[in-house]
């Protein structure tokens, strides 16, 4: 079973991530690079076990993942408009709770 964890263990987790963060966007565009596929393949796979109830919130979060990737993508070639997908995104519904 899936449960989620306390808000301060994941504030404490953000503090760790800030601390460990590139110091340069090459840096942190590398980082993602070399981590952000993985992300996507683990929110596939929580989607895939998700109860059929919970599909559609499961896959706008995943949706955030291929979003990151497309803008990845993107910056990477040089694309002035990199950020379209993560705009596309932020500007679409979360399914209601």
């Amino acid at each position: 079973a899936l449960s989620p964890r306390s808000v301060e263990s994941l504030t404490a987790s953000g503090h760790e991530q800030a601390r460990r963060a590139p110091g340069t966007w090459a840096g942190l565009l590398d980082e993602m690079n070399r981590t952000y596929p993985a992300y996507l393949a683990a929110f596939e796979a929580l989607e895939a076990m998700g109860p059929e109830a919970d599909q559609p919130r499961l896959r706008f979060l995943t949706g955030h993942e291929v979003a990151a990737l497309e803008y990845l993508a993107l910056e990477n070639a040089g694309d002035a408009q990199s950020y379209a997908p993560l705009e596309r995104y932020l500007a679409s519904a979360p399914v209601p709770a």
